[in-house]
């Protein structure tokens, strides 16, 4: 027998236990689903952060070794802190323009081709000793947010998959649950209500389960107290009819033994 198969038939045998389960699925999946998005936002936003926090530490550690670098003219020096800045995460491209003797110049670093969601632009300058600030070109830094979204898609595949095992497992516990401590015994008490009858008025509903602990019954109790009384009450009922029979017959025949000594002494009598 398949999986749906089995379904089908569980649903057919358990209508109740099977509406159950698939609401509790429905609803831990919908919890999941938000979750899994208000997580999803977060990492987002945090690695945003990340990006702009890696474009400043740029600005804040790279840009005055590059400014006199590019002064100087050591463009194997350059190359080496353009390569430390490029393996900054999710930075993809990283140039810097100069201006000599009339002539605009380039080296970078990364894929010129490459998507540039977040770009920033920072002015290259030296200090000499003298305090004159020369500008020396501009270095433009900038991050693709290829690899977040690649990120975040792993993560959705991973979030969900593990959700959706923690989701299939809490449910078939909640349904277990359930099951035995409530389906279980309306099983039973359907079964018994069947199975009443006025000539068995004497057998009592008895579920297998231990007696609540409180000083009041529970739901399950209660319905089980409601059938023994309604059983009692019949079984009364029952009785007292027997007996108001019992007595209508003795008095009918009281009745009918003076009826017949009245005709039978008018017989003597010669009436």
């Amino acid at each position: 027998m398949g999986l749906i198969s089995r379904l089908k038939l569980f649903k057919n045998q358990h209508p109740l236990s099977f509406r159950l389960l698939f609401f509790v699925i429905l609803c831990s999946s919908f919890f999941t689903l938000l979750a899994t998005a208000s997580q999803l936002y977060f990492d987002y936003k945090r690695d945003l952060k990340v990006i702009h926090a890696n474009l400043q530490f740029i600005e804040d550690s790279y840009i005055p070794s590059i400014s006199t670098s590019l002064y100087y003219v050591d463009d194997v020096q350059l190359r080496i802190q353009l390569k430390g800045a490029i393996k900054l995460q999710d930075i993809e491209y990283v140039q810097i323009k100069e201006q000599r003797d009339n002539e605009e110049f380039m080296i970078f670093e990364g894929d010129p081709n490459t998507t540039r969601d977040i770009v920033k632009t920072f002015p290259l300058r030296f200090h000499k000793p003298s305090g004159e600030i020369i500008s020396v070109g501009f270095l433009t830094a900038a991050a693709s947010l290829e690899g977040v979204y690649n990120r975040l898609w792993n993560k959705v595949l991973v979030i969900l998959v593990t959700n959706a095992i923690k989701t299939l497992i809490a449910a078939i516990f909640i349904f277990l649950i359930i099951q035995f401590l409530i389906t279980r015994h309306l099983t039973k008490m359907a079964s018994f209500a069947q199975q009443i009858d006025l000539n068995k008025l004497g057998f009592k509903l008895e579920l297998n389960r231990k007696a609540s602990k409180s000083s009041m019954p529970d739901e399950l109790e209660q319905v089980t107290l409601a059938i023994n009384d309604m059983q009692t009450r019949l079984r009364n009922d029952i009785q007292k009819r027997e007996q108001l029979v019992e007595e209508l017959r003795l008095q009918s025949e009281i009745i009918a033994n003076l009826a017949e000594g009245v005709y039978l002494g008018r017989a003597d009598d010669g009436v």
